[in-house]
């Protein structure tokens, strides 16, 4: 059922820390020297679990309009669905614009060639249908996403979990094991760069 609504958002339609990190507001990347994140802003469910503040879930194939291969010049037009699109001072060749309302808390496009790569959080507040979320730990991942094909890749330097379409929502973690990124886009390209530092 959950595999099902990744696919059914990427019929509908979005991994690096060091690209999507980088915030064209203010910049948030998520650490790089195994500290934890807080989970501060943050709110919560009656259930306990954290609240998604922006409406609708990460899934692997992005958040809400924001979905890999959707042309910027067609669809997300800066100033209505995203802000300034700017190049990245960390990634070649990739530019990067934040999500506008309702999406701007916290979502960040990572464009190439002028299409949508993959769309990157890492401010609390954003979560999976699951409630996984930025602060969330390995062993929470690993209870919500094992029986979907989730498992844990670059020597536990993320937990990738694709949808069988093409696409994966990837996690990226802090050395205890907290995570400190979400990303959602094509599984090729971000599992692919999880081998490479954080800035590229």
């Amino acid at each position: 059922m959950k595999l099902r609504a990744f696919a059914v958002l990427g019929a509908v339609g979005l991994a690096l820390a060091g690209c999507g990190g980088e915030s064209t507001d203010t910049p948030n990347p998520p650490p790089a020297d195994g500290a934890t994140t807080s989970t501060a802003g943050a709110t919560s469910s009656p259930g306990g679990a954290p609240q998604n503040n922006v409406g609708v879930p990460v899934l692997a194939a992005g958040v809400g309009p924001y979905s890999p291969g959707v042309r910027v010049a067609d669809t997300l037009q800066p100033g209505s669905l995203i802000g300034e699109v700017k190049d990245s001072a960390k990634c070649q060749g990739y530019q990067v614009a934040n999500a506008t309302a309702p999406y701007a808390q916290g979502v960040t496009v990572v464009i190439k060639d002028g299409a949508v790569a993959w769309v990157e959080i890492v401010k609390p507040g954003v979560t999976t249908p699951e409630g996984a979320t930025i602060g969330s730990t390995l062993a929470a991942l690993r209870s919500y996403y094992e029986t979907q094909g989730g498992k844990e890749i670059g020597n536990g330097a993320a937990f990738t979990v694709p949808d069988g379409n093409g696409h994966t929502v990837l996690f990226r973690l802090d050395k205890s094991g907290l995570v400190t990124a979400l990303q959602a886009g094509d599984a090729k390209t971000l599992e692919g760069r999880v081998a490479q530092p954080a800035g590229c």
